[in-house]
């Protein structure tokens, strides 16, 4: 068997071949609107760009306000959150936020 298809052009003499490797690729559907880093889904949420696949999003859970910092993949041009990330409560967020200095000093003098 061929791996080719032929097909007739429209005023039918000749012949024009495509392989099936080479079929119409499909354009991805931007799920979301983004601005400098800024996402916001469909569900009305802002989502700010860490890195990569890995965003920050404040959301509402049985009456609660969390923070998730969370990892997405990309399924068919729809991201959609992944097992990896953290989701936390106010106080827990408040605690990180103290401690952001502490962890930059550790940074800068960790032995190398």
């Amino acid at each position: 068997m061929s791996s080719k298809k032929h097909k007739r052009d429209s005023d039918g003499d000749s012949l024009s071949s495509l392989s099936e490797d080479e079929s119409p690729k499909k354009t991805k559907k931007p799920v979301a609107a983004s601005v400098s880093g800024r996402t916001k889904p469909s569900d009305g949420s802002q989502m700010i760009d860490l890195t990569g696949n890995k965003y920050i999003s404040v959301r509402e859970f049985k009456s609660r306000i969390y923070v998730d910092i969370r990892e997405f993949y990309d399924s068919s041009g729809v991201l959609k959150p992944g097992k990896k990330g953290v989701f936390l409560n106010v106080e827990q967020w408040a605690a990180l936020k103290k401690s952001i200095s502490e962890v930059d000093n550790s940074i800068k003098n960790f032995p190398r």
